[in-house]
């Protein structure tokens, strides 16, 4: 997988970044609680794996050959 994740952030605009791996600790604490947060890690044309957090439920889902697979999904408030 790559070093790069793809953040996307709504708040209530769009906003959307490129980071590298080891400062995702840093950003995902300084998006705000109420904040839609997206990041796609290894984004590639058909293989990547996608972390959704919303205020009320979060998401983990990998992306392998045209199919989108659920790895997690959570209905508990996943942010700090």
């Amino acid at each position: 997988m790559a070093d790069v994740v793809t953040v996307e952030v709504w708040n209530p605009s769009y906003q959307h970044s490129e980071i590298d791996l080891s400062a995702l600790p840093e950003v995902y604490r300084s998006i705000p609680e109420s904040a839609s947060i997206g990041l796609t890690l290894a984004d590639t044309e058909d293989d990547c794996v996608i972390v959704t957090v919303e205020p009320e439920f979060s998401t983990v889902t990998r992306l392998r050959d045209r199919t989108f697979y659920n790895l997690q999904i959570s209905t508990t408030p996943t942010r700090p």
